[in-house]
């Protein structure tokens, strides 16, 4: 036990350093984007609020990185009938933000 514990320090240590061989720094973009990336999100039987209130921010932190024009958003419902109302509600007052 106090081997694997020691073990998990030595790595955290490591990659809070920048020193561990399986950190690698994201890349910035050196060029602007050219392409466009769908963002499928599926949901079933879940919290409507909660799920378009993630998307929202993702769509949010997109624009502000100036990249929200290429990409575009596809939510995925497998949800059933009676979920369709309230989906399409909450989808359609994201797309007005």
């Amino acid at each position: 036990m106090a081997f694997g514990f020691l073990n998990a320090t030595v790595g955290f240590v490591l990659l809070m350093l920048g020193h561990h061989p399986g950190y690698i720094p994201a890349p910035r973009p050196t060029t602007p984007f050219t392409s466009r990336t769908a963002l499928l999100v599926p949901i079933h039987n879940e919290d409507i609020d909660a799920v378009f209130g993630r998307v929202e921010r993702m769509a949010r932190s997109l624009a502000d990185f100036g990249a929200a024009a290429h990409f575009d958003f596809f939510i995925l419902s497998d949800s059933g009938a009676a979920a369709e109302p309230a989906e399409a509600a909450a989808w359609l007052a994201l797309a007005r933000t």
